[in-house]
């Protein structure tokens, strides 16, 4: 049986890797909430705050060890539990990969071998995460 979770990861243009960061979000230069980022991805982050968001609403992410991105929040879990979009690039895409790659010790731009059989990042921990390289 799959379940909705694992479907919703088939969907995705990339995995998604757990890391522990600290992310903090702010909109024209304010401070809109602080907390921790669950996965990140080339396309996006996951992340739980102490503070509401507004789904749509574009923000300025800045995540420890990755940098600042602009972001649009497009799923909201729960009142303090969502996942963003980066409005980014394609050369900036490429920075969170090379960032994946340096704190996880992975290849994120192997794409071919992760759909072959590489674990979803629901599953990855830092340490798995060196075992599936």
């Amino acid at each position: 049986m799959i379940d909705a979770k694992s479907r919703m990861q088939d969907f995705r243009k990339s995995f998604r890797y757990r890391v522990i960061a600290k992310i903090e979000v702010s909109k024209d230069g304010n401070r809109q909430a602080s907390g921790s980022v669950i996965d990140i991805s080339r396309d996006g982050v996951s992340f739980q705050t102490y503070t509401s968001l507004s789904v749509g609403d574009r923000y300025l992410v800045s995540i420890d060890g990755f940098g600042s991105f602009d972001a649009t929040i497009v799923r909201a879990f729960s009142s303090n539990l969502f996942a963003a979009q980066f409005d980014v690039n394609e050369q900036r895409k490429r920075r969170i990969d090379t960032a994946i790659s340096d704190l996880l010790g992975v290849d994120a731009n192997r794409q071919e071998e992760a759909a072959k059989g590489a674990k979803p990042a629901s599953s990855l921990t830092s340490e798995t995460a060196k075992a599936n390289a």
